[in-house]
């Protein structure tokens, strides 16, 4: 059907405020919570701390298979300074090439916040080190954060699906 200009132009308008006044009612909507989130404090989630507990163990002891292990196999590491390391491969071989050539003497990993939805753990902290160059010389501290996705495997344990480091 055919309608006069103006009342195409009158249609046109009222559309608009009316997509308008839609637009607005859903934005000042009030936002539901997600079900299925547990928040926990870093004390809590002792599957997750047992995790990192071994993250830390197999630092120390420079032991990179122990390392690997406690990866999902489409891991994803985003180290500071470089690009994206894709695939336990390519993780293990970077963790192998810094084995080479530092002793971690130290470390402790303390979890400031961590998020529990379904089988995934979204999780912040912060992390220090000593370490000592296997060639020799004085020992060096480092301090830094980190924001670290774990995937929850069928046996209920946890793997490090992407994890985000840098220092301080």
């Amino acid at each position: 059907m055919n309608y006069p200009a103006s009342t195409t132009y009158r249609l046109s308008f009222v559309s608009a405020v009316l997509l308008l006044v839609a637009s607005l009612t859903v934005a000042c909507m009030p936002v539901s919570p997600v079900t299925g989130v547990k928040a926990q404090s870093p004390s809590e989630g002792p599957d997750i701390e047992a995790f990192w507990d071994e993250y830390v163990a197999a630092n120390v002891t420079g032991d990179a298979e122990r390392w690997i292990a406690l990866w999902d196999e489409n891991g994803v590491q985003m180290p500071p300074n470089s690009p994206f390391v894709d695939g336990m491969e390519n993780i293990l071989a970077r963790k192998e090439a810094g084995n080479e050539k530092w002793i971690t003497d130290e470390m402790t990993i303390s979890n400031q916040e961590v998020e529990v939805a379904g089988g995934w753990a979204f999780v912040r902290g912060v992390y220090d080190a000593k370490m000592t160059p296997k060639a020799g010389g004085e020992s060096t501290f480092v301090d830094g954060k980190y924001m670290s996705i774990l995937k929850q495997q069928p046996d209920g344990s946890w793997k490090l699906y992407r994890d985000i480091f840098n220092s301080n």
